[in-house]
């Protein structure tokens, strides 16, 4: 079962049916883990950015993706407009690994969960940079 009932695609211009236990459908769903929580299902995506010399991984989960940013195009647009650098969504097990090797070399403290707003956009002086 998808996340919280949902039936169609996540993407509000879409009106195609989600695609097994994802919240998009299968033109729009991006690779990742499914997760299951109670009955609600949902796929974590890994997307790999680099920003000022640091890289890291941003995980963000395909309702997310959908509802918020209208897909993986948006997503990316919205990660570059962040001030991120050679966004991608990283497709399997192997680029993530490969990925990972990238991100061990420069470690960025802002990795994680996708956030809304990061502290350099707002002109707040953050942990963030490098010194």
């Amino acid at each position: 079962m998808d996340f919280g009932g949902v039936k169609k695609c996540a993407i509000s211009s879409c009106q195609e049916c989600c695609y097994g236990p994802c919240n998009l459908c299968k033109h729009h769903a991006v690779p990742g883990e499914l997760i299951r929580v109670g009955d609600r299902t949902y796929v974590v995506s890994s997307w790999y950015a680099e920003r000022k010399g640091q890289s890291g991984f941003i995980v963000a989960d395909d309702l997310q993706i959908g509802e918020l940013f209208g897909g993986a195009e948006g997503f990316t647009a919205k990660l570059k407009s962040q001030g991120f650098d050679k966004v991608r969504i990283l497709r399997t097990p192997q680029e993530v690994a490969s990925a990972r090797i990238e991100v061990l070399k420069a470690l960025a403290a802002w990795a994680g969960p996708r956030l809304p707003e990061y502290p350099w956009e707002a002109g707040r002086p953050n942990e963030y940079e490098l010194h």
